[in-house]
């Protein structure tokens, strides 16, 4: 990670990767589960190392999803973009007022609950019309539109 020492900041990282180089040189039976559990330690050790050495941790998506509040409302919006959130139903499941939701949620990620979600429903949109030749009105309908024009 450009900028950040990463054996330095994390006592973990040099002795994980010295285990996963021995477990790769003499591979045995769950070797690969094994190499893949550790791959999985050793990506979550370099992401917290990057987000302390660039302060990412107050603002922004990394800082929202460790948010326990405004995270409850992102992982709902991410497992269901197609469902009717409103900024009142995304209050409660954060177990907040809508005011201090909204104004928290603005402060950490840069912009409004109804932008984020939109942006969110645009990008699966793309994703959904490039890959798996869906036409507009199921990509809508998917998403939570109640038609082409309004998704347009």
């Amino acid at each position: 990670i450009k900028g950040c020492d990463v054996a330095g900041n994390d006592p973990v990282v040099g002795p994980l990767l010295a285990a996963m180089t021995a477990e790769a040189a003499q591979p045995q039976m769950g070797s690969a589960t094994i190499l893949s559990r550790m791959a999985d330690l050793l990506t979550a050790r370099l992401i917290r190392c990057w987000v302390n050495c660039t302060g990412a941790s107050t603002t922004g998506w990394l800082a929202a999803i460790r948010d326990p509040h405004i995270g409850r409302a992102l992982a709902a919006m991410h497992r269901d973009p197609g469902y009717n959130w409103t900024l009142e139903s995304l209050a409660g499941l954060a177990g907040q007022s809508r005011s201090i939701f909204a104004e928290r949620f603005s402060a950490v990620l840069g912009e409004g609950a109804a932008r984020y979600l939109a942006r969110l429903r645009m990008q699966l949109a793309r994703e959904l019309l490039g890959q798996n030749g869906l036409s507009v009105a199921e990509v809508a309908a998917r998403l939570g539109y109640d038609s082409e024009a309004s998704f347009a």
